[in-house]
């Protein structure tokens, strides 16, 4: 049998810490197939260990100059490529799709577009000057190929539909596989010691933390939660945001109200995590549709561990709010105090259908197969 041979192309730096991603390379050694990853890194946020011996992982440091880490990753990945035949190529989001579509040509490999961000036509008309043409002739390339593209990934129907729309990509070729991660074992939780205080209630933020991710709106109304509750922040690297976040605590004395975690976890070490803490938050500032559309893994690792969350309103988790009754969506971080009393004082029903609303709605490997099997059909 010919050797089934897949190169992912991922140019930003935190593959290591993207569990679609990593769901995606998981889902694919799994199946049988040798993967090569080409990838930016960058040393605080950690290289991905792969946990197989299919796995190729090439690694191109980010420069301080865009354009040469541009030529560096595309010449990097063609040195590469050329040694073997693969069955087809995968580009993530908007440069993965582009230097996927140019290989692709060069190597008359079919690919794929798996798109996590978006970028729209609205959000390059607020840019000027040079960086808006930049980001124009990007949008142009990312159209074309994504076009071309056998099939696209999407994470919910609500970016699927800005990409038929902004990249006139057929309702057909797109598939729905959510963002979030494919759980192939549990590790045993009482090995992991988080020092979680005993005798307060964790409301629990576990990601990146970035000026998008509205931390600093959440602290600024903490002292209005209820008074047994605390603001468990994790996060895996540290950032200048987190340091400003960290000053801002210190200055408002809230120690005792805000608990800030720095450490790089496996994702079943932050299940473990997740699961000790009673109700998982998670805010965007609507800078644009990618963050306004939302939501991020965050969502899928809360309610997969059972616990109840708190959002602001995104359209895909107000969906699941409303058919589920796993949490509650408010208008602005404000609100978060009432939302979590309203929570406490009815948990077993806000828990009742978490996992339910995980196993049907965002389960990576049930959607995934789909994927699969239209590949091994069609390709």
């Amino acid at each position: 049998m010919a050797e089934k041979r897949v190169g992912i192309f991922i140019y930003y730096e935190w593959l290591s810490i993207s569990p679609s991603l990593v769901s995606v390379v998981r889902s694919l050694t799994e199946n049988g197939y040798i993967v090569d990853i080409f990838h930016l890194y960058d040393e605080k946020i950690g290289v991905l260990k792969p946990e197989f011996d299919n796995v190729n992982l090439i690694s191109i440091r980010s420069g301080k100059r865009k354009w040469l880490t541009a030529i560096s990753f595309l010449t990097a990945s063609l040195k590469n490529i050329i040694k073997h035949k693969y069955k087809f190529f995968i580009g993530a989001d908007q440069e993965g799709i582009i230097v996927s579509g140019i290989l692709g040509k060069i190597k008359k490999t079919p690919y794929i577009y798996y798109s996590l961000e978006i970028l729209t036509k609205e959000d390059i008309a607020k840019e000027k000057g040079i960086r808006r043409f930049a980001l124009s002739v990007r949008k142009m390339l990312e159209n074309h190929f994504s076009r071309n593209a056998r099939i696209t990934v999407a994470q919910d129907k609500y970016r699927a539909g800005i990409l038929i729309r902004d990249n006139n990509i057929s309702k057909e070729n797109i598939f729905i596989v959510p963002n979030s991660y494919y759980f192939t074992s549990e590790k045993p939780c009482d090995a992991v010691d988080f020092q979680l205080p005993a005798d307060k209630k964790i409301v629990l933020y576990a990601g990146s933390i970035q000026p998008e991710m509205a931390i600093e709106d959440i602290i600024r109304y903490v002292e209005l939660w209820p008074e047994n509750t605390i603001l468990f922040l994790h996060t895996p690297y540290r950032s200048a945001y987190l340091e400003k976040i960290e000053k801002y605590i210190k200055e408002k004395k809230l120690e005792q109200k805000v608990i800030v975690s720095l450490k790089q976890l496996s994702f079943e070490e932050l299940c473990c995590l997740i699961a000790k803490a009673d109700i998982g938050i998670s805010f965007y500032r609507p800078v644009n549709e990618s963050f306004a559309s939302g939501p991020s893994g965050k969502v899928s690792f809360y309610l997969s561990q059972g616990i109840p969350i708190i959002t602001n309103k995104i359209p895909s988790v107000m969906d699941l709010v409303q058919k589920y009754k796993c949490g509650i969506c408010v208008d602005t971080a404000k609100e978060a105090g009432e939302a979590i009393a309203t929570i406490l004082n009815n948990y077993s029903e806000f828990c009742a259908d978490t996992k339910t609303c995980y196993k049907n709605e965002l389960e990576f490997s049930k959607h995934f197969k789909k994927v699969l099997e239209h590949i091994e059909s069609s390709f």
